[in-house]
């Protein structure tokens, strides 16, 4: 079989034992399974960066387009303009407001290098201002593959597929109030988790659990991760 969606369908029907089983609630299982990992966890590859060219004086890093539609979470913030290469310091708002009450005001704050960036809700911004359309590198964490279409791939690697499929099974088993069964597939999907977040996360020196932010919620959603506030 094929690692795609439509043969981890048919396995997890043959793991709970009903092959009438529906398909799309299996898909649902499996993208819940799929999300609470990396809702979670700081998995290596699911690191990536994204590249912004500013707008004098918009604080905004993307000048009001908003973040990209695969963007789960930010970690670091580097300036790519010749000549202004640097790492930009992160802060939290309610800190750079204790460190600049007025911060929002521009004619006591005017436009010029930035020196941090903080997250207002959605919003990834810059301060001060922006005053030259300099270019930036956002680094950060992406969403996992929807697991909508039969063909579609999972972002957890092969090797590990039995922790979608033994987390896909103790959740339908638990809708189907068959809680004996459902606690020996959780057994087994927490001792694949524990094998999977071993070996994919990050090395040590850096935290593994994934740095939430403020202003998103979790849901439990097929096609979309959430921050935590």
């Amino acid at each position: 079989m094929a690692y795609i969606t439509a043969d981890l369908v048919t396995k997890v029907q043959d793991n709970i034992q009903d092959s009438a089983y529906s398909a799309s609630k299996i898909k649902n299982a499996l993208n819940y399974t799929q999300n609470s990992v990396f809702n979670k966890y700081k998995i290596k590859s699911m690191k990536t960066s994204w590249t912004f060219t500013v707008t004098i004086g918009n604080s905004d890093l993307t000048a009001g387009v908003g973040l990209n539609a695969n963007h789960v979470s930010s970690s670091t913030l580097v300036c790519t303009t010749s000549g202004k290469e640097g790492k930009i310091t992160y802060i939290k708002e309610d800190d750079l407001e204790e460190l600049y009450p007025d911060y929002t005001d521009t004619t006591l704050y005017p436009n010029a290098q930035p020196e941090y960036w903080y997250e207002d809700g959605l919003t990834v911004r810059l301060f001060p201002a922006p005053s030259v359309a300099y270019t930036y590198r956002l680094r950060g964490y992406k969403k996992p593959n929807l697991l909508s279409d039969d063909t579609d791939v999972p972002s957890i690697p092969s090797e590990h597929e039995e922790l979608l499929i033994e987390g896909a099974s103790a959740r339908i088993l638990r809708i189907k109030d068959n809680y004996d069964q459902a606690g020996v597939h959780d057994v087994l999907y927490k001792e694949q988790l524990q094998d999977f977040v071993t070996k994919y996360t990050e090395p040590h020196g850096g935290k593994a659990i994934m740095r939430v932010n403020r202003g998103w919620n979790i849901t439990h959603t097929i096609d979309s991760l959430h921050r935590i506030p």
